[in-house]
């Protein structure tokens, strides 16, 4: 029976690391049937393939009307004899809410075979600003009222229960998935520098590579790395490629898209225009400062306050869980 890993991200826990340093190499070395992603569009060696099922999935009419279609197409991705890897942090990405749409719909596809889910975690108030100014480029930049972090902190203490909002509730997101996927493996972000041969033995063990030769690789090169200092973090210069995403994006999930990428030599034009529009700087790199004491503190208390609960039902050490901050107790609340 086909066996297959999902690698959810989450987003800024190493993700693009493990994609570019690991798994596209141990795919090249034929060691694992890798589906993707390894970088973006705008790169020459940009490689996805499991990106053309998720757009047939979100779209409604292939979804209800042509499901076997997908199926085989999908099936004609994979390989008996190796574990196959999709790796794809944007199926969490919860500020359009297309994770409830996606998961669900991802999950009928996947379970036909013997699946299995990884998640990576990172500390909730570091993944909050590293999330927020990740997204800025792509998304908080063009509204009004997500435009600095200050004030997407204010909606967030407003309508925390918003969907939108969910993949910064790690209770919340990590129950999407478990009803949805019978196995999930959690892994912890600090690991990467308090217990790195702990993080690169859980990695090996997941995509059965050995230890040492998945050490060096993954270790090579930083991918993603961001300008940021205890006071603030700065985000990307926006491109004209950012500036029309949202256009980009509506057409591209619509029929029109699924036509679109279709036609093999559209598609070639459209990553040449990507590549230009990538290269047209409209924006300086903007600086996002820290939240104060005081908002700190309140989110904080919002994003912990569940933590200690998921130790258990997901195998994750509390001891650990703790001193990295995830649990919500006086001494990790700044004063």
């Amino acid at each position: 029976m086909y066996k297959i890993i999902l690698h959810l991200g989450l987003p800024k826990t190493a993700t693009t690391s493990l994609q570019v340093n690991l798994l596209m190499k141990a795919h090249q070395k034929d060691k694992i049937n890798f589906l993707g992603r390894h970088k973006s569009s705008i790169y020459s060696d940009y490689y996805n393939p499991f990106g053309n099922i998720i757009s047939m999935l979100y779209d409604d009419y292939q979804y209800f009307y042509n499901f076997e279609f997908i199926e085989s197409s999908f099936r004609l991705l994979l390989k008996k004899d190796l574990i196959n890897v999709i790796s794809e942090e944007s199926l969490l990405l919860s500020h359009e809410n297309k994770h409830l749409i996606l998961i669900p719909r991802v999950s009928k596809l996947l379970n036909q075979y013997n699946c299995e889910v990884l998640i990576s975690l990172r500390e909730p108030m570091d993944f909050l600003f590293s999330y927020y100014v990740e997204l800025y480029k792509w998304s908080f930049f063009n509204i009004e009222m997500n435009n600095t972090f200050q004030k997407f902190v204010n909606n967030l203490l407003k309508n925390s229960s918003n969907s939108e909002y969910d993949i910064l509730f790690y209770d919340r997101i990590l129950e999407l998935v478990s009803k949805n996927f019978k196995t999930i493996k959690i892994l912890l972000y600090e690991d990467l520098k308090i217990s790195p041969e702990c993080y690169i033995r859980n990695i090996s063990d997941v995509f059965s590579l050995e230890y040492d030769w998945t050490k060096k690789l993954f270790f090579i090169e930083e991918q993603n790395k961001k300008n940021f200092n205890e006071k603030g973090r700065y985000s990307e210069e926006i491109t004209l490629n950012q500036k029309l995403n949202s256009l980009v994006k509506f057409l591209i999930s619509s029929r029109f898209g699924y036509i679109f990428k279709k036609l093999k030599f559209l598609k070639s034009y459209y990553f040449i225009l990507l590549k230009v529009l990538s290269k047209i700087k409209i924006m300086k790199a903007k600086y996002h400062p820290a939240l104060k004491i005081e908002d700190y503190n309140q989110v904080k208390v919002l994003l912990s306050k569940n933590n200690s609960f998921l130790t258990k039902k997901y195998g994750i050490q509390y001891e650990k869980f703790n001193s990295y901050g995830y649990v919500l107790n006086d001494k990790k609340v700044e004063s």
